[in-house]
C-alpha cells in the first residue's frame, strides 16, 4: 500500500511541477506583452495606467514565489528520478551472490 501512496504522491508533485510552470509562463508573458507601456513611458513620458502597473506588480511577485516553488519541486523530482534510475539500474544488473 506504501508503494502506491507513493506513486500517487509522486503523481500530485508532477502535476504540480506542471502547473507551476504553466502560470510562471502565463505571467511572464503577461509582463512581457505589457512591456511597451513601460517602453512608451520611457520615451515619451506618458503614464502606465495604474492598472497595468498593479498587475505587473502581482505578476512579478507571483514569479518569484513560483520560482521558489519550482526550485523546491525540481529538487524533488530530482531526487525521485535518480532514485527510479538507480532501482532499474539494480533490477537490470542484480548484485552476484556467491
Amino acid at each position: 500500500m506504501k508503494i502506491i501512496g507513493k506513486k500517487i504522491e509522486e503523481k500530485d508533485q508532477l502535476t504540480n511541477y506542471s502547473a507551476l510552470s504553466q502560470e510562471l509562463y502565463s505571467c511572464q508573458e503577461y509582463l512581457k506583452d505589457t512591456d511597451w507601456y513601460i517602453i512608451r513611458n520611457a520615451d515619451t513620458g506618458e503614464s502606465v495606467p495604474d492598472e497595468i502597473k498593479t498587475l505587473r506588480q502581482t505578476n512579478r511577485e507571483r514569479i518569484n514565489v513560483i520560482r521558489s516553488q519550482l526550485g523546491e519541486s525540481a529538487n524533488l523530482l530530482k531526487d525521485w528520478t535518480t532514485n527510479v534510475i538507480q532501482s532499474e539500474l539494480l533490477n537490470l544488473f542484480p548484485k552476484e551472490t556467491n
